[in-house]
């Protein structure tokens, strides 16, 4: 007990001593005081050393890559799984180890430390590089940058350009710009491949629904999902961007072939439709009446790396039953084998 009590003093002498650093050495931002977007992180150079410059302006130079890596999100954890650089990661988000949200489960060893984003936790790993989201707490940020650790910042999480520019991002600072452009590269074929399959294909009109009336318009991750899988989101119908709410009877005017519902709201296509049977104002729509239900897992809907693509190829094989017929498949051979070397979307040429 004693033990315990001298331990949790310690820590809170520790917060209390990098607060007080914190407003000794840093004159006030109102971009964090008051909550406000920050910028993203950028990195100059070629080659090492590198210098990288944090949300708020303030700059590192990093004469050699990471060697003790902090993840503070799920993000982080995926793609340094996919940038094969795991080796200096030090600590992950405890997520890494939920099957429900992430998508390496498994990969890390349990003897790297999983945290929590906190603040005191992070610094008390020393790391030499923290990887943080929007999302993350400013004043976490703004701690970790008095204590001159360099923070990279992923900016935009709206559109698989920007998972490719997050990717090469991270790698800028760790030196795996092989492993990015191979990862990124994969990425864009698997995007291509679907593309050229329902390329003749009929557009279904789709509606992307949560359990709480959430729907996606334009500049998200999932419109581009339902794009590129050759479908046409109704909401391109309203004058909703981004994610925002709906109700039923503004779902159901809509009309939608396909539904798109996250496993949140149900975790089979007949759970979905037993309770969407539960409101005779869904009872006529195409989708229900048709039992034309496209679920995705919550590790793919909500996932702002690479593995997103595999979203696509399923919702793609609902919208389009006959994706994969071998004429169809000979035909886009080209595109399956092609190795893609662009970093641009063919998006600006859809609507």
């Amino acid at each position: 007990m004693r033990k315990s009590t001298s331990r949790l003093a310690m820590t809170i002498s520790l917060i209390a001593i990098v607060t007080i650093a914190f407003y000794c050495d840093f004159k006030p931002n109102s971009i964090l005081v008051i909550g406000g977007a920050l910028t993203g992180s950028t990195v100059l150079g070629e080659h090492f050393p590198k210098t990288i410059t944090d949300p708020i302006g303030q700059s590192f130079t990093l004469n050699a890559p990471a060697k003790r890596i902090v993840s503070a999100i799920l993000a982080g954890d995926e793609m340094l799984q996919q940038l094969n650089a795991t080796d200096n990661v030090i600590s992950v988000t405890h997520l890494a180890d939920d099957d429900v949200f992430s998508n390496v489960v498994d990969h890390f060893p349990k003897s790297i430390y999983r945290n929590h984003a906190e603040v005191e936790e992070i610094l008390s790993l020393t790391p030499d590089l923290v990887i943080v989201a929007p999302y993350t707490n400013a004043i976490t940020v703004r701690l970790l940058l008095a204590n001159h650790i360099p923070v990279i910042r992923f900016p935009r999480h709206n559109s698989f350009q920007d998972i490719d520019d997050n990717i090469h991002l991270l790698a800028d600072v760790l030196g795996k710009k092989e492993q990015a452009d191979t990862t990124v590269q994969n990425m864009w074929r698997r995007i291509r491949y679907i593309e050229c399959l329902v390329q003749k294909q009929p557009k279904p009109r789709v509606l992307y629904f949560t359990l709480n009336g959430a729907t996606a318009g334009k500049g998200t991750l999932t419109h581009e999902m339902i794009q590129y899988a050759g479908g046409y989101n109704v909401v391109n119908e309203t004058n909703i961007t981004g994610f925002s709410r709906l109700t039923n009877e503004y779902a159901v005017s809509l009309h939608p072939d396909v539904l798109f519902l996250t496993d949140w709201f149900a975790k089979t296509k007949q759970e979905a439709l037993n309770k969407l049977s539960k409101n005779p104002l869904w009872k006529d729509v195409p989708a229900v009446a048709n039992k034309r239900i496209f679920i995705i897992k919550s590790k793919i809907s909500g996932t702002v790396t690479p593995f997103r693509v595999k979203g696509i190829e399923e919702l793609a094989a609902v919208l389009h039953p006959e994706l994969y017929a071998s004429n169809n498949i000979t035909r886009c051979e080209h595109s399956g084998r092609q190795s893609q070397t662009t970093r641009t979307t063919s998006m600006n040429s859809t609507s």
